[in-house]
């Protein structure tokens, strides 16, 4: 991979924009039953959508205009991506534009949105981990 992985007042722009997501996902979920599940998953998406692209800039990568979080997942190197669940990733990524339009979609249950919103927030410590890997070592290269 190629370019400059030190950008940390764009890739800290990216994690600030996922934990606002997860945090409103999260906030969506406490109304129990009356919450509504497909602002949840839209939330949770974009969480680990942000915190994708997040990565890829600080890895030096521009990320991609898409909402594909499987292919996002793809662009990162093997010892991230083993880390992640492209299955789940992908049942995930239906959120991204299908929730937020009336049509054909199934209303996720209270249940499954919680499930997603966890997903997300995995998706957000891998990559905070592995942003401050990067971080770590370029503070100090012996490692």
């Amino acid at each position: 991979m190629s370019g400059d992985p030190l950008r940390p007042d764009i890739v800290g722009d990216w994690l600030a924009k996922a934990n606002a997501d997860l945090k409103t996902a999260r906030q969506i979920a406490s109304f129990g039953e009356s919450a509504d599940t497909c602002a949840v998953c839209f939330h949770a998406q974009q969480a680990a959508e942000k915190s994708l692209k997040a990565l890829l800039v600080n890895r030096g990568l521009e990320p991609p205009r898409t909402h594909d979080l499987t292919a996002l997942a793809e662009l990162l190197p093997d010892e991230i991506g083993r880390c992640l669940d492209l299955d789940a990733l992908d049942a995930l990524t239906s959120f991204a534009v299908g929730a937020r339009y009336p049509g054909p979609f199934e209303e996720p249950s209270l249940a499954r949105a919680i499930a997603l919103v966890g997903l997300a927030g995995g998706v957000l410590d891998v990559v905070t981990g592995a942003v401050s890997k990067v971080a770590a070592s370029v503070a100090d290269p012996s490692d």
